[in-house]
């Protein structure tokens, strides 16, 4: 057995090009375990469940929601009107209304009968147009939650938050910028 004694140093005591090399030699170290928890988190509480994604190459965001019209009653009362899964769930709520609207008419109708004829045709086209909004609510939705995760993974990643966790959990490195 032998023993190595090594000079250490906190982030801010190392030269600058010794820095440079920590930042680089630690990237990935905010984002290496459960980074997007929080975002997960918030997607659980709105009605929408993160089931895989990559913020990469793939460069993608798989979503599942249940009810679409309960999660975007949820994101108008939770998030922000400048937030843009906010203007998403306002758009959906409005066409989503729009179509009950034709359904509402269409039962009203006189013409409206057990046998549907072309009432009941008005009835299918509404159901598609509901399908339909729901896919494109789930692909904008996934595509701004891919968006919020790229965000977060670049911010995570970037060179002014990796010095604020050096310094803020005072990590040690040798005077080569390896961390301890």
């Amino acid at each position: 057995m032998r023993t190595i004694e090594t000079k250490v140093y906190l982030f801010n005591e190392l030269d600058d090009q010794t820095q440079e090399k920590a930042i680089q030699n630690n990237y990935h170290i905010a984002v290496q375990d459960d980074w997007h928890d929080f975002i997960k988190y918030d997607l659980k509480e709105i009605g929408i469940e993160l089931r895989s994604f990559d913020v990469d190459r793939g460069s993608y965001a798989e979503i599942h929601i249940d009810y679409f019209f309960e999660t975007c009653e949820k994101i108008i009362q939770t998030h922000g009107e400048n937030c843009e899964t906010y203007k998403i769930a306002e758009r959906y709520i409005k066409e989503y209304n729009s179509i009950h609207e034709k359904i509402s008419a269409i039962h009203d109708s006189h013409h409206w009968s057990r046998e549907f004829g072309s009432d009941g045709d008005k009835l299918m086209q509404c159901d598609e147009d509901l399908d339909d909004l729901d896919n494109e609510y789930q692909k904008e939705l996934s595509e701004e939650v891919l968006s919020m995760l790229r965000k977060e993974y670049e911010h995570m990643t970037s060179e002014e938050y990796l010095i604020e966790m050096f310094e803020a959990n005072e990590y040690e490195f040798t005077a080569e910028g390896e961390m301890i």
